[in-house]
This record gives C-alpha cells, sequence and structure tokens, in this order.
C-alpha cells in the first residue's frame, strides 16, 4: 500500500514538473517574441482568419508549431480599426470546433490580448479527419457580417493538406477566392500533400504557398517571407476568376482623374488570362473597346490614337459616351453571353447636368454599374446612390484622387468583386 502511494506520488511530480516546463517554455516564448510591427505592414487595411488544421496527421508537436508561428505573425502586424484587424481564430478536423467555439477577435486592438489566447485551451487539438472544406465555408460565409467591405480579405490556412474531401476543398477555396479573399496555405507536419496547398491558395503558389514543415527550420524567415508578401507593395487586390467585359466612361471634366483610378485598378489586379476580361476604355477623346487591361494611357495617352478612334469633345460628349456603352454591352453578348456586364462610370458636375436619365436607362440593360461621384453637387447625391443595383456601388472622391489610398483600395474591391460575381452573368439581350 505505501508502495502505492510512493508511487502515485512520483507520478504526480512528474506531471506537475511537465505542467511547469509547458507552462515556462509558453512563458520563455512569450517573452522572445518580438511586438514591433514589420514595416511593409504599417498601415495596411486587412482583414485576417487563420484556420489552423487539428486533424489526426498534425501531430502535437507540429500543432505546437502551427501555433508559435501565427503568434509570430500576429505580433508583427498593424493591428487598428484603420488598418488591420485579426477577425478570428479557428481549428478544424472533422468540424469547425465548436467546444470552446471558435475566436473572435476583430474587436481586439492589443497584439498582447490575441497572443495570449493562441493556446490549446482556445484552439483545441482535435484529432479526426482533415475536413478542410468546412473551415473554408465557414470563414467564407462570415465574410458579410464579420469583414470590412473597405478591406482585403484574407484567409491564412495551417495544413499538411491531404484533406477527406479534396474536390470539395478546390470548390470552396474557389469560392472564397470569387468572393475576394486572398488565401494563404501555409504548409506543416509530415505528412504533406503540397498539390492540395496549390489548388487551395490565390495564384501565383511562389506567393501564396509555403512551407514551415522541417522541425528544424527556423519560424522567422518563412514569417518575414510570409509578411513580405501579406504586406508588400506588390499585393494584388483583385484576382480575375470570371470572364467579363469591364468599361470605363468618363466625360471631359472627369478624364484626368479617371485615368489615375484605372491606372490604380490595373496595379492592383491580376488577370492570369488575357481573354478572360475584355475592357473598353469610354473617354471624350478617346473610344478603344475590346482591350486586355491596361493603364489608360497605353490605349488613349497621347499620340496612341492610331489604336484607338477619337472625336471631339462637346455639350453632348456624356450623352454620347453612355450610348456607346451601352450598344458595346450588348454587341459581346452575341458572342459572350455568360459573361458578366460591368461599367465604372465616372459622373462630374458637367457629365449629371443633362445625362441623368442616359445615366439611368443603363440600368435597363442588365449592366451592373459602379458610380464614381467625382464631387456632384450634393442635390444629385441622393440620386446617383440610388442608380446601382448595389446600393454600395457608389463611391465618392472629391478632390485630389493620388493621396486618397482608402478610397482607391476600396474602388478596385467594388470592381472585383462585380467582375468576379459568380452569379452576376446575365441574359442576353434580343
Amino acid at each position: 500500500m505505501e508502495g502505492r502511494r510512493q508511487l502515485k506520488a512520483f507520478i504526480c511530480l512528474l506531471m506537475v514538473n511537465f505542467i511547469q516546463c509547458r507552462t515556462d517554455r509558453f512563458r520563455e516564448q512569450q517573452e522572445l517574441l518580438d511586438y514591433r510591427t514589420y514595416h511593409k505592414c504599417l498601415g495596411k487595411q486587412l482583414d485576417i482568419y487563420f484556420i489552423l488544421d487539428a486533424s489526426t496527421s498534425i501531430y502535437s508537436e507540429h500543432f505546437e508549431r502551427i501555433q508559435e508561428l501565427v503568434r509570430h505573425i500576429v505580433t508583427k502586424l498593424s493591428l487598428g480599426d484603420r488598418s488591420t484587424r485579426v477577425v478570428g481564430m479557428l481549428t478544424y478536423s472533422d468540424d469547425v470546433q465548436s467546444t470552446p467555439p471558435p475566436l473572435q477577435l476583430k474587436t481586439i486592438g492589443s497584439k498582447m490580448e490575441i497572443v495570449d489566447r493562441i493556446s490549446i485551451d482556445n484552439l483545441p487539438h482535435m484529432k479526426g479527419k482533415t475536413e478542410t472544406y468546412k473551415a473554408i465555408r465557414y470563414v467564407r460565409l462570415l465574410q458579410d457580417s464579420e469583414f470590412r467591405k473597405e478591406a482585403q480579405n484574407v484567409m491564412v490556412i495551417l495544413t499538411d493538406g491531404g484533406s477527406h474531401q479534396p474536390e470539395m476543398t478546390a470548390e470552396e477555396a474557389e469560392l472564397a477566392r470569387r468572393k475576394g479573399f486572398l488565401i494563404y496555405v501555409i504548409g506543416v507536419g509530415i505528412y504533406l500533400e503540397p498539390n492540395e496547398w496549390t489548388l487551395i491558395a490565390s495564384d501565383p503558389d511562389s506567393e501564396y504557398v509555403f512551407n514551415v514543415s522541417k522541425s528544424s527550420q527556423p519560424l522567422l524567415p518563412v514569417v518575414y517571407s510570409f509578411l513580405d508578401s501579406l504586406c508588400g507593395a506588390s499585393l494584388a487586390l483583385c484576382n480575375v476568376h470570371n470572364a467579363a467585359n469591364l468599361y470605363f466612361i468618363a466625360g471631359p471634366g472627369g478624364a484626368s482623374r479617371a485615368y489615375h483610378l484605372i491606372d490604380t485598378f490595373a496595379a492592383d489586379t491580376m488577370v492570369p488570362s488575357q481573354g478572360l476580361l475584355r475592357v473598353g476604355y469610354i473617354f471624350d477623346h478617346c473610344n478603344c473597346i475590346d482591350k486586355p487591361l491596361a493603364r489608360a494611357e497605353t490605349y488613349c495617352g497621347e499620340h496612341k490614337y492610331t489604336e484607338c478612334l477619337q472625336y471631339p469633345a462637346s455639350s453632348k460628349t456624356y450623352q454620347t459616351l453612355l450610348k456607346k456603352a451601352r450598344d458595346y454591352a450588348r454587341w459581346p453578348r452575341m458572342f459572350r453571353s455568360q459573361v458578366n456586364q460591368v461599367a465604372v462610370l465616372f459622373v462630374d458636375e458637367e457629365s449629371i447636368i443633362e445625362n441623368w436619365r442616359d445615366i439611368n436607362n443603363l440600368v435597363a440593360e442588365n449592366i451592373n454599374l459602379i458610380i464614381v461621384d467625382l464631387g456632384v453637387r450634393y442635390c444629385f447625391t441622393n440620386f446617383l446612390k440610388e442608380i446601382p443595383q448595389n446600393m454600395s456601388n457608389y463611391i465618392r472622391i472629391v478632390g485630389d484622387v493620388e493621396s486618397q489610398e482608402y478610397l482607391k483600395e476600396r474602388l478596385t474591391k467594388l470592381i472585383c468583386q462585380a467582375i468576379n460575381d459568380r452569379y452576376g452573368c446575365v441574359p442576353t439581350v434580343q
């Protein structure tokens, strides 16, 4: 009997020491964390959700490595209501964690407080099958309620791959990308399926797929490579996945500002195939249709008229442009009926006075309109807001556009959503 008591006491001592050791190791990791924001992430408007694979194939040491990596990433972000938010975190296996529920973090602006919550208690190692599609779907369905429309929405998935239903995983990832999510995959563990990583992640793989599967591999170099992609200046805000026709329309008074906004969109957009997105540049001095996406000056700059038609501006110029946009939108439907039709109207004071009826008529053509108000009088503002089918497809930009990064990014995202809207295809006009 005495021997049993001694054995029990010894086992208890071992458990206490083990727990104390784990606690000391966690505190040591906390002390080693560097909370200084990475310079490329300063002021970046990102909404990020971390998805952690907690299936049986992820061993305990790998799961700890996943959490350690997420802690390091969080410490480098620029957190704030007008910059980056960590919307939440979850673990998954057969299903998304339910007890405790996924972490809701979007209202927490303290890096240290978020890091403190990244623990086995809040993010359990569940074991079971790898049902990655359920986790992606869960986050995708949170977009309208939890993510900001003006911020780039991001999923970061840490997994070894090899999901139980890879077809469903690929389909859910595609749906999320179409909704505007950028998806990063960080490979972990020993049972690796890199082919699935590439099916899940945004393109190109070189910027959206990372690997920390080697236990001896230092984490910080991977963290900084990841942040270079996440926060880098070359980050594309829009990845085109749908076939679409996009028309930019600007009258004489708004052309110069329209040029700058179009150039911003072109620089922040990735089109994997030239035939996927065809663009029309419809300005007072330039009429260029069915072109690949490029800076406006490429087709309509000075001495570029050999490529495109030109005609002199007049008091009826904007009315003419709107009619041309209507005709151009009808023409490709005969050849590419299942494409989204999107028109971006840059409306200034001169444009609105005589042409409000013609602007409204475009809605009847089933064209997805985005209105860029370049500073018209407030008596017209409410009218402009009501024109688009989607009320959020209105943006007001007053004054110098070059310095208004937030509004430029918002416009890029509005156009991107309209192009990639899976259910935005319009019927063929008879």
